[in-house]
């Protein structure tokens, strides 16, 4: 890249997924020259790649077995004493497949997964969610910096989320997504609840937002 170094060790940065041929020139006093030359390849490593289970809620997707809720279970019993109750399933309306996340209007049901994930990386979290047309009311999905236990602890966690509320068609699915850095964290958690009307959400997935 036309850098040179007199250093004895020189340490020297190459940028961008080229091949550059790096060279050791050494003389002597006479003007005798000996080079020789070595081709350095730079890549771009490979992304680890962060999964989601059972993303789009339809039983059989662990090894075969289980229903469409076992990923995304929460412990303590419904809201507000714990983190909400084990989601619902729903065969209508669904995104795709024959089920889907339903949210009761009793605000009692929340879905909750840990999701590993690399330190510092930008992602995204994308999801379809439909909701019925009445009472008001609204779907949040966040994303939090590691596992909690109680509600108190969710806001202080929270690295992103996003409030939606299209209630204008209960049977039509609407895509939102959410981008996020995942800072000091290599475990974060998708943590979905609703208010007061009832929701459904298929289809959720998560990937590494390169630009």
């Amino acid at each position: 890249d036309g850098a040179s170094s007199a250093d004895k060790d020189p340490v020297h940065t190459y940028v961008g997924e080229v091949t550059y041929v790096g060279s050791l020139v050494a003389s002597d006093n006479l003007g005798a020259v000996s080079v020789s030359s070595l081709e350095v390849t730079l890549e771009a490593p490979e992304l680890y790649e962060p999964f989601i289970l059972e993303p789009s809620f339809e039983d059989g997707q662990l090894d075969g077995s289980g229903d469409g809720r076992d990923s995304w279970r929460v412990s303590g019993g419904d809201r507000p004493d714990g983190l909400g109750g084990v989601i619902q399933i729903t065969s209508s309306p669904t995104r795709s497949g024959e089920q889907a996340a339903k949210f009761p209007s009793d605000n009692s049901r929340a879905a909750y997964q840990e999701i590993v994930v690399v330190p510092n990386q930008d992602y995204i979290v994308k999801f379809w969610y439909t909701m019925k047309t009445s009472p008001a009311g609204s779907l949040t999905t966040a994303i939090l910096s590691g596992p909690v236990t109680e509600p108190a602890e969710v806001a202080a966690a929270t690295i992103a989320s996003v409030t939606v509320n299209d209630q204008s068609d209960s049977g039509t699915y609407v895509e939102e997504s959410i981008s996020f850095n995942s800072g000091d964290s290599d475990l974060i958690v998708i943590y979905i609840t609703n208010t007061d009307v009832e929701a459904r959400v298929d289809d959720i997935s998560i990937e590494n937002d390169v630009q």
